[in-house]
C-alpha cells in the first residue's frame, strides 16, 4: 500500500512540479516565479531549496545558488550533490581557489566520493596546480571509470593533456 502525500504538502508539490516543468522547458524565470508562490513557511524545505539551486543555476545566479546550497548542506550533511553545487556556484562568481577549498574540505567528509575528486583535479588543473590535479583525476577514475571519458573532452582538464 502506498502513502499519500499530506494534503498540506499538495500544495507545494504542484508548485515543485511546475517549477520542474519550466526548467524543463527552458524557463527558469517561470520556474522562479512558481517557487516564489510557495508559502513563506515552506520555501525553506529542502525539497524546495533543491529546486531552488536548479532554477539558479539555469538563471546563473550563482551567489544565491552557492548561499541555498551551503545552507542545503548544513541541513542534508551526508549530500555530496550540496558541496559539488556549492562549488561549482562559487567558481563562477568568486573563484577556482575558493571553489577548490570547498571541495577539499568536502573530501574530508565524502573521502571515496569520484565526483569530489574529479571536480577538485578540474579546479586544481585551471589554478596550475597540474600535478596535484593529475593524482587526483587518476584516484576519481579508478573509484568511478566512467569518469576517463567525461575527462578526454573536459575544458578544466586541458592542461592534463
Amino acid at each position: 500500500m502506498s502513502s499519500l502525500p499530506s494534503p498540506d504538502l499538495l500544495p507545494i508539490l504542484k508548485r515543485l512540479n511546475a517549477a520542474v516543468g519550466y526548467l524543463n522547458l527552458g524557463m527558469p524565470q517561470d520556474a522562479w516565479n512558481e517557487l516564489e508562490d510557495i508559502e513563506a513557511k515552506d520555501r525553506a524545505r529542502p525539497e524546495v531549496l533543491k529546486v531552488r539551486v536548479e532554477v539558479c543555476r539555469a538563471l546563473k545566479q550563482w551567489e544565491m545558488m552557492a548561499e541555498v546550497s551551503n545552507h542545503l548542506r548544513k541541513i542534508e550533511p551526508d549530500e555530496v550533490g550540496h558541496s559539488l553545487d556549492q562549488a561549482y556556484a562559487t567558481r563562477r562568481f568568486k573563484s577556482e581557489a575558493e571553489a577548490a577549498e570547498i571541495l577539499s574540505l568536502a573530501l574530508r567528509r565524502y573521502y571515496d566520493d569520484a565526483s569530489v575528486r574529479y571536480n577538485l583535479a578540474c579546479y586544481w588543473c585551471v589554478m596550475g596546480r597540474v600535478e596535484e590535479a593529475r593524482e587526483m583525476l587518476e584516484t576519481a577514475c579508478k573509484k568511478d571509470e566512467s569518469l576517463r571519458e567525461l575527462a578526454e573532452t573536459d575544458e578544466d582538464l586541458v592542461g592534463l593533456r
